[in-house]
């Protein structure tokens, strides 16, 4: 809208907007300040959010002991986060698990990275997985 219509509305329709415009921006600036005036520990998440003045990358520290992730039915724990003199631990298993017990595949996927995959909950990677073994049974019967 060039300032020629937007001159052209009536009033109401200029304060309207005139106002949503302050909104935005008043929410924009309070959502930096609160992830800007964050303490920084040694977790947190980075998330790419629109704040109003454009796309930015934001980082919201927290503070934990651990942290639990659960996705596609698999629970992924990492402990020993504040402790200087302990190694990070990872463990996994399905989720809602309380023990971390059970079978995940741990599945390379390049250099420092692999996936991790719950069959019972994961129907494409299963069928992939069955398709792949076919094609390892029909080279061994060649």
């Amino acid at each position: 809208m060039t300032p020629e219509q937007f001159k052209r509305l009536p009033k109401y329709a200029q304060e309207y907007i005139n106002s949503l415009a302050r909104k935005v921006s008043n929410g924009a600036n309070m959502v930096n300040k609160l992830t800007d005036d964050q303490t920084p520990t040694r977790i947190w998440t980075d998330s790419f959010e629109d704040c109003g003045e454009g796309q930015k990358t934001v980082k919201r520290y927290f503070n934990a002991t651990h942290v639990t992730i659960e996705q596609n039915g698999v629970q992924l724990r990492i402990d020993n986060l504040w402790d200087p003199n302990a190694d990070i631990r990872l463990s996994w298993g399905p989720a809602g698990s309380l023990s971390c017990l059970g079978d995940i595949c741990f599945i390379p996927t390049s250099y420092q990275q692999a996936k991790l995959v719950n069959l019972a909950y994961n129907d494409i990677e299963y069928n992939r997985l069955l398709k792949q073994k076919g094609t390892l049974d029909e080279r061994q019967e060649a």
